[in-house]
């Protein structure tokens, strides 16, 4: 049978479009550099600098962090994983130990961290429309007690 040429046209312009659409970088792919005079940190002083970096390879996420913080000392941190909600280990100088992480939508990921399977906090992460803003709330305890209530604002670089 011969299928008419308007339908294999047709055919071959919808696999090129979903082709195109399942390659299309996700928002959060990147660079993002904190803005500090755009965020906001409960108790804490806001770290010198930080930079943010996610790289998708499939389905896998990974994610790392870089910066200063207020005293001087080092911030490195470096996870991967799936947007599945199951725990993936974090490593770093941060002290949780491991991060789950679920997409809400395309622009807005849920992220839970713990140490020693202990809930520490929770992190809503959004894109803002023009992809150019990450901001990251932060809710939660540290692990040496005390409360965090942050809002960290991103810019792409």
């Amino acid at each position: 049978m011969r299928m008419p040429s308007s339908t294999l046209l047709a055919a071959l312009l919808l696999a090129t479009a979903a082709n195109c659409l399942a390659a299309a970088p996700s928002p959060f792919e990147g660079t993002w550099k904190l803005n500090v005079a755009r965020s906001h940190f409960v108790p804490d002083k806001p770290p010198k600098e930080v930079t943010r970096t996610y790289h998708f390879n499939g389905d896998m996420v990974t994610m790392t962090i870089n910066g200063t913080r207020a005293d001087g000392s080092t911030i490195a941190a470096r996870a991967t994983f799936r947007l599945d909600g199951k725990e993936y280990h974090y490593e770093g100088t941060s002290p949780l130990d491991t991060v789950s992480v679920v997409a809400q939508d395309e622009r807005s990921w849920l992220s839970t961290a713990r140490k020693k399977g202990q809930h520490l906090s929770q992190s809503t992460f959004t894109v803002s429309a023009d992809g150019s803003t990450l901001t990251q709330q932060v809710r939660g305890k540290r692990s040496e007690g005390g409360a965090i209530d942050d809002v960290q604002v991103y810019e792409r670089q």
